[in-house]
């Protein structure tokens, strides 16, 4: 490639993603940070998808915060709520869910199910008690989510959520 353009960069990190090559991808992204080529918002999506330890999530989302141009733009901090939720940062996930400026019924997903991923059954009934209050109403996903909790929690006395969700 005599030009290496930000479209090239997103497919030859995606290549390695998609083939397992991540340690791959993440060198092949620092090159890109190097090279001067900017990240576009599919590159964070392509990488918030593949990170999976706390370091390359950390230092995702700080290069996220150091390039600007994301901050109102809340398909990608789902996604970085996905990726915190994902290796085990909770706290983390929380942080950018409150940062963020404006909330969609997948922000409140993403957190929901990223607490009952680590274990958090409780917490995530609590944060869909709080999307409940905030107005935001419930999709399929949410819906699941939420059985799946409850079922999990082996709770019968939760399910008043639930059909509060319905209203």
């Amino acid at each position: 490639m005599p030009e290496r353009d930000v479209v090239g960069w997103n497919t030859m990190i995606s290549g390695y993603a998609s083939y397992g090559f991540l340690d791959n991808a993440f060198k092949l992204f620092l090159e890109m940070q190097n090279s001067g080529v900017k990240p576009s918002n599919y590159t964070w999506s392509i990488l918030t998808s593949i990170a999976s330890c706390t370091c390359h999530g950390k230092q995702i989302h700080g290069s996220m915060i150091r390039n600007g141009n994301v901050e109102s733009n809340v398909v990608i901090w789902n996604s970085v709520i996905n990726m915190y939720g994902k290796i085990g940062l909770i706290d983390y996930a929380f942080g950018v869910f409150l940062s963020m400026e404006k909330w969609d019924v997948i922000s409140w997903n993403s957190l929901i199910w990223s607490c009952h991923r680590e274990g958090f059954g409780e917490l995530a009934l609590d944060q869909f008690g709080q999307m409940r209050s905030f107005e935001y109403f419930p999709d399929e996903f949410t819906m699941s989510s939420i059985i799946t909790i409850c079922s999990n929690q082996q709770d019968l006395e939760t399910d008043w959520r639930i059909q509060l969700a319905s209203l």
